[in-house]
């Protein structure tokens, strides 16, 4: 996205609420569990006996108040070495996904298509099946804690570039569009596919230890619907863990998804109203010390990465897609998440259940509040 919108847009976060402020980003309403036979690396829950993958800390560690992601730092732990150096290349032992070194081969920006084509047509540390990632593996490399670049300290990637880089993702809520990750801040956000952004070319050396997006169908720069066979879309090569046959399951006031093991309030918009960063956090403090919930006092504000988690990307509107599959009351706007953000102690990050963009506001603005716990 160019850099004047880009500009606009913070200035639009930061002066105005966090429900009506922030530009919508997308999604489509798709099949509840995408290719589910297909092989990818799994993850088995020795008490539920279902597919599960863990979700990683954001890389925060300072914290601003309590409960929030700095103090509790729920997530895997990465790696140590979170890299390894393969020449060109550079392996990520978190994710198992191998990386250009260079983080800017071609010198410049392409349009999505031809981010595309040439991804596919390169030939890199003796691989010959390289791609553009998808939303998430493209936001998995985010460290929540840095920025400019928001990459995790010593990494060894060189020329970095301060902008926009494609996934193969169509933002399903505007097929014309698709995703694409901000890695000076760690934004993930969408533009129209005729833009042209920086590519950042992936090969998965092992499964890929993700869930997959959602997404199961392709498009063209037109957003007309095409077969996805041999486009590289992200409908097309599904990369990542396949969702379990029973995505969640409700039990009273709550709902697990068991594809993260993590425990989700029934009902999605628990206070019946939107609040300030600082007034979620103490409004689940206050479920811990009061009543609890389903018989849990260890809820908490889920972490980015946690609340990313949820959303369908092969969906219009994830919010309506999350109260069909047993939730209620789901909010198509802002929820905050307890991670802050990395350039500024005032603003703390959130995921829009409408379309699952991912940004952050002002912690002063109002956002809804969907609490969450850890499953067995």
């Amino acid at each position: 996205m160019k850099k004047s919108l880009l500009f606009l847009f913070i200035l639009t976060c930061i002066f105005s609420g966090l429900t009506s402020s922030c530009a919508h980003y997308g999604d489509r309403v798709g099949t509840p569990n995408p290719d589910a036979n297909e092989s990818s690396l799994q993850f088995i829950s020795p008490k539920a006996g279902k597919t599960a993958i863990s979700l990683p800390k954001t890389g925060q560690t300072a914290t601003y108040h309590t409960g929030d992601d700095g103090d509790l730092k729920k997530g895997e732990a990465w790696p140590d070495p979170r890299f390894t150096v393969n020449g060109d290349c550079i392996t990520d032992n978190l994710t198992g996904l191998m990386w250009s070194k260079d983080a800017n081969l071609l010198d410049g920006t392409k349009t999505w298509q031809e981010a595309l084509d040439y991804a596919s047509n390169l030939t890199l540390c003796g691989h010959n099946d390289w791609r553009l990632p998808n939303r998430r593996e493209l936001r998995r490399l985010t460290d929540h804690s840095k920025y400019a670049p928001a990459l995790p300290a010593g990494h060894p990637f060189i020329n970095v570039q301060p902008g926009a880089f494609w996934s193969s993702t169509t933002y399903s809520n505007n097929t014309a569009a698709a995703w694409f990750v901000d890695v000076r801040n760690g934004y993930l956000h969408n533009s129209p596919k005729t833009d042209s952004h920086f590519v950042w070319p992936v090969h998965a050396v092992k499964p890929v230890q993700l869930a997959r997006t959602g997404q199961t169908d392709c498009y063209n720069i037109s957003g007309a619907e095409i077969n996805c066979s041999g486009t590289g879309q992200d409908g097309d090569v599904r990369a990542g863990v396949a969702w379990p046959p029973q995505r969640f399951t409700t039990d009273g006031d709550c709902v697990t998804d068991n594809l993260t093991r993590l425990m989700w309030a029934k009902k999605a918009n628990l206070p019946n109203g939107a609040k300030t960063w600082h007034q979620a956090l103490d409004y689940i403090a206050s479920i811990n010390s009061g009543a609890g919930l389903c018989g849990y006092h260890d809820w908490r504000l889920p972490n980015v990465n946690e609340l990313e988690s949820p959303v369908n990307a092969g969906a219009a509107n994830s919010a309506p897609w999350l109260n069909g599959q047993g939730f209620s009351n789901a909010q198509s706007s802002y929820y905050w998440s307890s991670t802050t953000g990395a350039h500024h102690a005032g603003y703390a990050w959130c995921v829009h259940m409408q379309h699952g963009g991912v940004t952050y506001g002002h912690k002063s603005s109002n956002g809804f509040v969907w609490p969450v716990r850890s499953g067995q």
